[in-house]
């Protein structure tokens, strides 16, 4: 169900974002703190699988622990997707793999030569992040490339959500874009607000905007709205 997709999404999203003051893992009645592996990225498949991705492979949460999935290659993975069947992961040096889960195969998918940050299905397409060379738009088509020179404020892309109106959001060490239904980027109104703007993460509801900035900060914009209502790190201790 697209909807309870999205619901998953922005969930995790500011669970991420609050997380990350903490350290500490929580996912259903159980608390996790493991200090032997470096957890980097978080993915829930449409069969309510938790995926994670670290420094040292791919972890399958399950029975209230950890469960090290053993790939045919040890990856550094920064990012998931999936579709309960197979598996698309993106690791740190850029490369990415299409896993399959019923017989355990991994294929090279290709390398954009960055950290891939963010894996998204969006529209039918499939969308992916990099820390340093934008985001590509894979489609039935062909290939996009989205950069600084067409559109972007910045390489440096942290997170992509698709929206409700078919519009792609990105995060960026200079703040946020949205792309349009007519393949233009738009950089939006409030960065100019926005106490950092290393958007490191964010969530999309209906009609607001969650946002987490690198140096703590949680903000909350209405859409189509300038003013950004700000809780600084100080609050959370």
């Amino acid at each position: 169900d697209p909807m309870n997709g999205r619901a998953i999404a922005i969930v995790f999203s500011c669970w991420l974002i609050l997380t990350c003051f903490t350290g500490t893992c929580v996912y259903g009645l159980a608390t996790v703190r493991d200090t032997r592996v470096h957890y980097q990225t978080l993915f829930v498949d449409p069969l309510n699988n938790l995926w994670l991705g670290s420094s040292k492979g791919l972890m399958l949460w399950k029975n209230s622990s950890s469960i090290r999935v053993n790939l045919p290659a040890i990856l550094d993975i920064t990012a998931i997707w999936g579709n309960g069947k197979q598996l698309v992961l993106g690791t740190r040096d850029g490369r990415v793999y299409l896993y399959n889960l019923a017989d355990n195969r991994l294929q090279l998918y290709g390398n954009l030569h960055a950290e891939i940050s963010s894996i998204q299905l969006h529209e039918a397409t499939l969308c992916i992040a990099t820390k340093g060379k934008g985001y590509v738009v894979l489609s039935l088509i062909g290939l996009q490339v989205y950069r600084f020179g067409n559109g972007l404020n910045d390489d440096f892309i942290y997170k992509l959500q698709g929206d409700t109106h078919h519009q792609l959001w990105s995060s960026s060490d200079m703040g946020m874009n949205v792309l349009d239904t007519n393949g233009i980027i738009h950089s939006l109104p409030f960065n100019r607000f926005i106490p950092d703007r290393l958007v490191t993460s964010f969530a999309l509801d209906k009609n607001r905007i969650f946002c987490g900035t690198q140096r703590g900060d949680l903000c909350i914009i209405a859409v189509g709205d300038t003013t950004v209502h700000t809780w600084n790190k100080e609050i959370w201790y």
